[in-house]
């Protein structure tokens, strides 16, 4: 690291990132991107866990719960998502009005 170079990099997603968050125990990074999809991120090694096709426009805003078992994603398409972190599955959908 003094050297500058990166320790991990993380590829995967085929459009900008636009938000990304650790999870509570800091071993999971959760990253949404333009290309319309959630990415969960094992830390250490840099590779995509799961990739969820969130949403059918660009994912602009994701996060963790408090304990990180649920990520919530945010997209231009006007949905709000609930998703269970270890199995993937959307949990909730919620339509903004």
């Amino acid at each position: 690291a003094s050297t500058g170079d990166p320790l991990v990099e993380f590829r995967g997603h085929s459009n900008f990132v636009f938000s990304l968050n650790f999870n509570p125990q800091a071993n999971l990074l959760v990253s949404g991107s333009f290309d319309e999809t959630v990415k969960l991120w094992d830390v250490r090694s840099g590779d995509c866990v799961s990739t969820l096709p969130a949403h059918s426009d660009p994912v602009t805003g994701v996060d963790f719960n408090r304990d990180g078992t649920c990520i919530v994603s945010g997209s231009h398409d006007g949905l709000i998502r609930i998703w269970d972190t270890a199995t993937g599955e959307c949990l909730k959908t919620i339509y903004a009005e």
